[in-house]
Order: C-alpha cells, then sequence, then structure tokens
C-alpha cells in the first residue's frame, strides 16, 4: 500500500512536471512588425536643440550659483574666523578682568580685615587714653582740691 502512493505520485507528477516544461521552453510566434518605418529625426533635431540651450542655459545659471554659492561660503568663512578672533579675544579680557576681580576682592578682605584690625587697636588705645585722661583729671581736680583747701586754709591763716 505504502508503494502504491509512491507509484501513482511519482507516475503522475513527473509527467505533469514534463508538460509543463516543453510549454514553457516551447517557442512562441513573434510579433510582425509594421511594414513601413517612419523618421522623426528631423521633429527630435529641434526637441534636442531646444533642450542643449535649455541646458547651456541652466548649466551657466548653475555655475553662476556655483560660483555665488562659494563667495558666500568664503565671506561666511572669513566672518565666522573674524568672529572667533573677537570671541578669543573677549574670552581673554573676561579672563584676565575674572583675575582682576579675584586679586581685588582679596585685597578687599584683606583690608577689611586690617579696617576691623585697626579700628579694635584704636577703640582700645582709645578707651586705655580716655581712661589715663580720666585719672589724671581726677587726680588735677583732686590736686586742685587740695591746693584750694589750703589756699583757704592759707587765706584763714592770713591776717585780716
Amino acid at each position: 500500500m505504502k508503494n502504491l502512493g509512491l507509484i501513482l505520485v511519482g507516475g503522475i507528477t513527473v509527467p505533469v512536471l514534463l508538460l509543463v516544461g516543453v510549454y514553457i521552453l516551447w517557442p512562441q510566434r513573434v510579433a510582425p512588425q509594421p511594414k513601413y518605418v517612419i523618421s522623426i529625426d528631423e521633429e527630435l533635431h529641434e526637441y534636442e536643440d531646444d533642450l542643449a540651450k535649455r541646458e547651456a542655459e541652466f548649466q551657466r545659471q548653475l555655475a553662476e550659483l556655483q560660483q555665488t554659492l562659494e563667495r558666500e561660503q568664503t565671506t561666511f568663512e572669513a566672518n565666522t574666523e573674524a568672529w572667533q578672533t573677537k570671541m578669543d579675544q573677549a574670552q581673554n579680557q573676561l579672563d584676565m578682568l575674572e583675575s582682576q576681580a579675584q586679586t581685588l576682592e582679596q585685597e578687599l578682605f584683606r583690608l577689611e580685615i586690617t579696617r576691623t584690625n585697626q579700628t579694635a587697636n584704636y577703640q582700645s588705645q582709645l578707651s586705655e587714653t580716655r581712661q589715663q585722661y580720666e585719672t589724671r583729671i581726677a587726680e588735677l581736680q583732686q590736686e586742685l582740691k587740695t591746693a584750694q583747701e589750703r589756699l583757704a586754709e592759707l587765706k584763714a591763716q592770713l591776717p585780716k
């Protein structure tokens, strides 16, 4: 039974494949060619001339546009380089100014500390000097009082 199926498949499939192959490879009839050939070279010549003129005009315009583009590109590159140079100079100036600002901030901080220290010293000296003067004034007032009392005693001892 198994062999019967194989025989049927082989017996039917192989002839069908052979028929399809023959049909595909069988030569076919060529389509008939027209008997009269009409030449249109003269009409094509006019169109070719017109197209050549148009192409030449487009090529000229393209060349002009290319030259313009190259000039603008050169100008753009020159402007870009000049701008970059200016930016570099400005950055250098900015860096220098930042450095100066830091130096000035440090100097300001140092001066602020010095001022604070000097103010404290002046306040201390002023306080000490004020105490010395107050002590000296108190001494002088005491001496003046003592001198006035003695003067009063001397005046009292003087004959009237």
